[in-house]
């Protein structure tokens, strides 16, 4: 039961958050569990099934302070949709019900200038052969920072404090908190206190075939493995049971509206099946269905996304760009290396976890229309001058199609004046399209029936495409594309490393006008109209330039071997040499993967 306090004497809450720390302990580096979190597990419920939102800090803490999923949270780093009355976050359990709030963290506007400062003072006033330690803080007694702090203040009022320990290479870390919680209980404050203590995320096992030099490539923020994505999570709170384990799958989102339970406060509710819940029916062994908690390791408009879905006992992890699935058993495989996403058995509970993925998919895209929609506007009406006056048929054509493609369908033709939408796709069946201007629709197309569209009489032909469909994408455009005269209008979605090769094959063949680098901008993310951004509308600018503009002669604008390629590529095709042109495609495109690759690195 919870202790009730007087209206004038709330419950003070003290929010410890450390930077990557492990479940568990591995005993082969800095990243394991603390001895202070077995301490306060004495006096606390412990949640040994609790995932990040995501595995980096600034996905993760967008996550925990609002109680919703990042991917909800953040539209790009600088778009947050908070502050606008939208959510519940700490700061509106501070300012409408009466808490003061003191965070103590590593904020943004300190940051900024050290990372201008610090790299200097290495530089001009070390002595020669001497560089900055990574472990030059150990000797700083942090506390006396808190104390100087937390000593001015009266706590007779209610008070939130939010400590964020984010220097995690310190291996005294964990005694650094304990003095902080030592000071909590000499104060008198930690009896009728709420006190949280949890990671941020969780960091790769050493154990793993994961290395250092894999994180400085990658990063660990896209592994979702159990060891990065589950985190230590302790919750004490007045009558709580103590050295309690709940094992039920939770989330770091469940923390907000745990906290307002408490508190007996109401908490908006503005996302019903993917916010998060508060924990105290899990405790008292209230809740009967186990809960499923998401992880990504991106926003829905980042490219390289993979999403964790997972219950107490099963994970299921989607790679968004290949479609690869992986499903695992975590009672029988808590390692996950057995992928059971083949397996006959498994279908039925894999279908169920696909069923949660495409509605949790289709909940992001309404949760942020208002934004879709004002980028949609934007993009279509700097792109207009771009094509022809009256636009009246177009034809989209797509390989794997979601039902939000409807949006497109609909802005396409309110953007361009009204203008016929036909579609051509194969794959998921339009759930409750909108028939603009009696549509035309195909389901499973083979590549007769894109001929038999007769993509020649449309004035605009859009094609959609896969990451991974690059033989369909060669088959599809080798066959497909004769029935289109020169200089009509194609749009294609592709990622990067195409883009060149179909530069280079199609607008010096005058087969394609322009086309944009959609997958890779953000223009129309995997078939959905995600964030359309101005980005798209300067790399067409720069397209166009390209081919109509500038002529091949100096070496800044294109190289001379590719260059050689276009010629040899149009003398082949003027010259009907179907075998010629198919060896032209297969060396253009591993040239143009190989000098893109090298470029990268």
């Amino acid at each position: 039961m919870i202790q009730q306090l007087g209206t004038n004497n709330k419950l003070h809450i003290f929010w410890f958050v450390i930077d990557s720390v492990r479940t568990f302990r591995s005993g082969k580096d800095d990243r394991d569990r603390l001895a202070v979190m077995d301490d306060l597990a004495l006096d606390s419920v412990e949640f040994t099934n609790c995932l990040t939102s995501a595995p980096s800090s600034l996905l993760a803490a967008a996550g925990m302070f609002t109680g919703l999923p990042s991917t909800f949270v953040a539209r790009h780093f600088n778009d947050f949709k908070i502050g606008i009355g939208a959510l519940d976050t700490i700061a509106s359990l501070v300012k409408i019900h009466g808490y003061r709030s003191f965070p103590i963290l590593d904020t943004r506007d300190i940051r900024i200038p050290l990372n201008h400062v610090l790299p200097s003072f290495g530089k001009k006033y070390l002595p020669n052969g001497y560089k900055l330690s990574d472990y030059a803080w150990h000797n700083w007694d942090l506390n006396r920072v808190f104390r100087s702090i937390l000593d001015k203040y009266d706590f007779s009022n209610p008070a939130c404090f939010t400590f964020w320990f984010d220097c995690r290479r310190d291996p005294k870390t964990s005694d650094y908190v304990r003095e902080c919680i030592d000071w909590i209980k000499e104060e008198g404050l930690y009896e009728d206190a709420i006190v949280v203590m949890h990671s941020d995320h969780g960091y790769p096992d050493p154990d793993s075939q994961l290395n250092e030099a894999y994180f400085k490539e990658l990063g660990h923020d896209m592994v979702l493995t159990d060891d990065n994505i589950r985190v230590p999570f302790f919750l004490k709170y007045p009558g709580c049971p103590k050295s309690n384990k709940i094992k039920d799958v939770c989330g770091l989102i469940d923390i907000i509206p745990t906290l307002f339970d408490i508190l007996k406060l109401p908490y908006k509710v503005v996302q019903p099946r993917y916010q998060g819940m508060s924990l105290l029916p899990l405790i008292r062994g209230e809740e009967k269905e186990s809960r499923i908690r998401i992880s990504d390791t991106r926003l829905p408009m980042d490219v390289n996304r993979i999403s964790a879905y997972r219950s107490t006992i099963r994970k299921y992890i989607y790679f968004h760009e290949s479609r690869a699935e992986f499903f695992f058993d975590l009672e029988n495989d808590p390692s996950e290396l057995k992928n059971l996403g083949e397996s006959v058995a498994c279908q039925t509970e894999l279908n169920q976890f696909r069923v949660v993925r495409d509605d949790f998919e289709r909940e992001i895209y309404l949760f942020h229309r208002d934004n879709l929609e004002r980028n949609a506007r934007k993009s279509f009406q700097k792109m207009k001058k771009w094509f022809p006056r009256g636009l009246k048929k177009v034809v989209i054509v797509s390989k794997g199609i979601k039902p939000i493609i409807s949006l497109l369908a609909e802005k396409t033709a309110r953007y361009f004046d009204g203008c016929l939408i036909d579609l051509v796709y194969s794959g998921t069946e339009l759930a409750g399209i909108k028939n603009v201007s009696g549509c035309f629709q195909v389901k499973d197309f083979t590549y007769e029936e894109i001929v038999h569209a007769e993509l020649g009489r449309y004035d605009l032909v859009v094609f959609l495409t896969e990451n991974s469909s690059r033989v369909f994408l060669k088959e599809e455009i080798r066959r497909g594309i004769k029935s289109i005269p020169a200089r009509k209008h194609v749009l294609m979605n592709f990622n990067f490393e195409l883009f060149n090769y179909f530069v280079y094959r199609f607008l010096h063949s005058n087969k394609l006008k322009m086309f944009l680098d959609w997958d890779n901008k953000g223009f129309l993310y995997k078939q959905e109209p995600f964030f359309l951004i101005k980005d798209v509308v300067f790399f067409l600018i720069w397209a166009v330039k390209k081919v109509y503009k500038t002529h091949f002669t100096k070496e800044k604008d294109v190289d001379l071997k590719a260059a050689k390629d276009i010629m040899d590529f149009r003398k082949f095709h003027l010259e009907g040499n179907e075998s010629g042109l198919i060896e032209m495609d297969d060396q253009l495109m591993k040239y143009e993967y190989t000098r893109i690759r090298t470029r990268d690195s």
